[in-house]
């Protein structure tokens, strides 16, 4: 589990940091999916409103002409590309956030969890030590002999030396270097 959760971390932002790539090319470029917007009809209001922003930036506050009335202003004001990909950025970003604190609580829930696995399986493991020691060592050293190197190696050092030496020289002698490596 250890092991995985590292390799789970790179997998969800690499995923995330790629969908948020693709969302952002193709909100800037939506030719790329066949997708055109239908070009606006060309008159004079409309040439005349684009001459504004250009001068007074798109924020600026529209401006009524002569014989314009109030709606027609309302809808000529267009809020720019920039602000609508602004937009999706930080609604991104939020949700990056937002998955990265769930991340991390999941993450901190694991460490608590593996503390407790690994305090409960060195009781076990001191407890079967007890045991082991109190064994004949041919017996002991049969018995540990299925036994993964690393849970020997804790049962050696957590019992008497002399009985230590005794199950040692009574498992095979290759094991018995590894195990006292």
């Amino acid at each position: 589990m250890k092991q995985l959760l590292p390799v789970l971390i790179v997998v969800i932002v690499a995923a995330l940091a790629a969908m948020m790539l693709v969302g952002t090319v193709f909100y800037v470029r939506p030719d790329l999916l066949g997708v055109v917007p239908p070009a606006a009809p060309v008159d004079s209001a409309a040439h005349a409103g684009a001459a504004r922003d250009s001068v007074a930036g798109p924020h600026a506050a529209p401006v009524m002409q002569e014989g314009e009335d109030s709606t027609h202003v309302a809808e000529s004001h267009v809020v720019s590309p920039a602000d609508s990909l602004m937009g999706v950025v930080t609604a991104a970003l939020m949700r990056s956030d937002s998955l990265s604190e769930r991340l991390r609580q999941v993450m901190e829930n694991n460490r608590a969890v593996v503390a407790a696995t690994d305090s409960a399986r060195g009781a076990q493991r001191t407890a079967m030590a007890k045991v082991l020691e109190a064994m004949d060592p041919a017996s002991a050293a049969r018995i540990l002999a299925d036994f993964p190197d690393e849970d020997v190696k804790h049962v050696v050092l957590s019992i008497k030396k002399k009985q230590a030496a005794k199950i040692l020289a009574a498992l095979q002698p290759d094991r018995a270097a590894r195990i006292m490596r």
